[in-house]
């Protein structure tokens, strides 16, 4: 893996980048039209976990992950060159990538690895927004639909509502468990694999994208609202404005509106 260079800087500054982001209504639109095209499409996002993959010792603020992440799961992974690169060409093959646009190191990411086109980006918590837009859902409905994620699961009753089949589902068990879902991804036939499996996310939705020819999106840590029984909002018209499906939003912060969700 190279040494992180800033390259020709395409990125003046963090407003600048967020005004670059896809909108849920954007994204999505690009997802209905592969699936109506039969074709190939793979969003998957560098969030906090997989960013500290591709910058390790790549970034001052990096150099020390191992102190930062000395008590998790991922800790003998991010000591492993292989799985960094794998995560790193994931995260440059994917069709969309969502990213913190007010974190310094995205915009060194993207001045680096010039080929990632900045008309193909979003915000990396954007599973949370299409989950409360409802735009998800909708998107889903009467499609056939694998599950790949260990809490995936608690999204049955959501789906079952939107009429959604789900076509199988696999838990992953971190980095080492890849060639396992592969295989069980190979042997169903659907046509959107939903994706909430951490950092291994990062390797698995482009392939499903650029392998199966399926199309792949990282619902990434938005699984949480789910497990807490959060409602999706996108039901009722009244509740739709708290996120505006055309808005260039930042989702890491969800906004205190959000508390008078129904539950499920």
């Amino acid at each position: 893996m190279n040494s992180f260079q800033k390259g020709e800087k395409r990125i003046v500054n963090n407003d600048e980048l967020k005004q670059k982001l896809m909108s849920l209504r954007e994204v999505m639109g690009a997802f209905q039209r592969a699936i109506d095209e039969k074709k190939p499409i793979s969003l998957s996002c560098v969030g906090d976990g997989e960013m500290y993959f591709i910058a390790y010792k790549m970034l001052p603020y990096f150099s020390k992950a191992d102190q930062v992440w000395g008590k998790t799961k991922y800790l003998k992974y991010l000591m492993d060159q292989s799985v960094r690169d794998q995560v790193l060409e994931g995260a440059i093959h994917s069709d969309i990538i969502g990213i913190q646009a007010g974190w310094p190191a995205s915009a060194i990411f993207l001045d680096h690895y010039t080929s990632i086109p900045l008309d193909h980006i979003c915000d990396s918590c954007i599973g949370k927004g299409l989950h409360f837009s409802g735009l998800l859902y909708e998107l889903l409905k009467n499609k056939r639909v694998y599950l790949v994620g260990n809490y995936v699961h608690f999204l049955l009753p959501v789906l079952e509502k939107y009429q959604v089949t789900v076509a199988g589902s696999t838990t992953v068990d971190y980095f080492d468990d890849i060639p396992r879902v592969k295989d069980c991804l190979s042997k169903v036939d659907f046509d959107v694999a939903l994706l909430s499996a951490g950092v291994p996310t990062l390797i698995l939705a482009p392939w499903i994208a650029r392998s199966l020819k399926r199309c792949a999106l990282d619902f990434g840590d938005a699984i949480n609202l789910v497990t807490n029984n959060i409602q999706y909002i996108g039901a009722n018209r009244d509740d739709y404005t708290i996120f505006n499906p055309d808005a260039k939003m930042d989702f890491r912060f969800v906004p205190d509106e959000i508390r008078l969700a129904k539950r499920l």
